[in-house]
């Protein structure tokens, strides 16, 4: 179950992909098939700022050529539907891109009207690439409900995202404060290379844990400017939990080396946020 949609100063979610190895041509052909049905949108291409651009369905595409291949940024209004379905969506341009270069037939013909445009639907053989679920026995998510726990926040002041840019936080009327984000970005189709990727639903203070060839790596970010000097001392806070965990996984709280939340945030409460 999530919780309620929330209010956020610009909250449409946005990715931006390279496609190396696959034509400009093509992924135009593939983000049209997959939009609008068609190998061309019905209305055409419209100059946007970084390239060309097409827009269905509440769904924004953007294509810019470029030496190391076309790149492709996409926009929706509707971040919270959107956003767990945005590795499917991905893969079906990349599916119809690829369709496109081997000048197989467009599932649209030009003698009936185009389909209605597409919204990401259900997993397809095209779908995106498998990833792991959420890990809450490992030492970064440990320490991180240790956080918790030692603070006392209280159920409606934290979430999970077990979902790329989705919240799970029954509990939560407003925005969370604390955000552990168990899955990170959508995967994106093999040999294609994530650039940037914003979702909106992500808490004041979001915490993650990505994978690196050195381990995991703690990172804890915010989308508030004002927010960021906390962050950068929460993230000290949980690195020296995560730290003490990993050396002695059965220690206490009282033995954590966990300062009081007010020295980490100031004089804020929780129900600031």
């Amino acid at each position: 179950m999530t919780g309620a949609a929330r209010n956020h100063p610009g909250g449409r979610l946005r990715l931006h992909v390279i496609a190396p190895h696959i034509a400009a041509a093509d992924l135009a052909a593939g983000v049209s098939r997959v939009l609008t049905g068609r190998d061309s949108p019905p209305t055409g291409w419209h100059t946007g700022t970084y390239g060309q651009v097409v827009r269905s369905a509440g769904v924004t595409a953007e294509l810019t050529a470029a030496w190391d291949g076309p790149e492709l940024r996409l926009t929706c209004e509707d971040a919270r539907s959107f956003a767990p379905r945005a590795g499917q969506l991905l893969a079906e341009i990349a599916a119809a891109a690829a369709g496109a270069g081997t000048g197989r037939p467009s599932p649209a013909s030009a003698d009936r009207p185009a389909d209605p445009p597409a919204r990401p639907g259900p997993p397809t053989k095209h779908g995106p690439p498998a990833r792991p679920g959420p890990n809450r026995d490992s030492i970064a998510y440990r320490a991180w409900e240790a956080l918790m726990a030692y603070w006392e926040v209280p159920g409606a002041a934290r979430a999970e995202i077990v979902a790329p840019g989705v919240l799970a936080a029954p509990d939560a009327l407003g925005e969370p404060l604390f955000v552990f984000d168990h899955v990170g970005p959508p995967v994106p189709p093999a040999g294609w290379l994530l650039r940037s990727w914003y979702a909106p639903d992500t808490g004041v203070h979001h915490f993650s844990a990505p994978s690196s060839p050195a381990g995991p790596r703690l990172k804890v970010g915010s989308p508030r400017p004002a927010e960021r000097k906390r962050a950068a001392e929460l993230l000290r806070t949980w690195r020296a939990v995560t730290a003490e965990l990993t050396a002695a996984p059965g220690s206490p709280l009282a033995a954590l080396p966990v300062p009081p939340l007010r020295c980490v945030l100031g004089e804020r409460h929780l129900s600031g946020a």
